[in-house]
């Protein structure tokens, strides 16, 4: 399974260190991946990531399983900025041609990052 993700935001160099949902069955989970890629144009961040699974689980879900999941929170920052803002427009799940979309899922504004 694949995960897309466009994300609108000033911040260049914007970063997706987690992302915690809460699935239909009412377990919060983590959404993890085995490889990440992100590109910056026009204001807005694309992220890819590949081999999507929940939690400690290895295994990949299944497209069913996202069914009614909300977006809890997420966790983002840049190395560069002290603060960041910004909004999911789109999260889109891909599981072999099966897609799965979610719009304006996600928002935070005036995040303060690690220092």
């Amino acid at each position: 399974m694949r995960l897309y993700i466009t994300i609108r935001t000033a911040t260049k160099d914007l970063v997706i260190d987690y992302i915690t949902v809460k699935l239909a069955s009412g377990k919060v989970e983590s959404i993890n991946y085995d490889e990440s890629n992100y590109e910056y144009e026009d204001g807005c961040v694309k992220a890819r990531y590949r081999g999507i699974h929940f939690g400690e689980d290895e295994n990949e879900p299944s497209i069913e399983a996202l069914n009614g999941m909300k977006i809890l929170g997420v966790g983002a920052y840049s190395p560069t900025e002290k603060y960041v803002t910004y909004r999911f427009l789109e999260t889109m799940f891909d599981d072999n041609g099966v897609i799965k979309v979610f719009h304006n899922a996600f928002h935070r504004k005036g995040v303060r990052v690690y220092d």
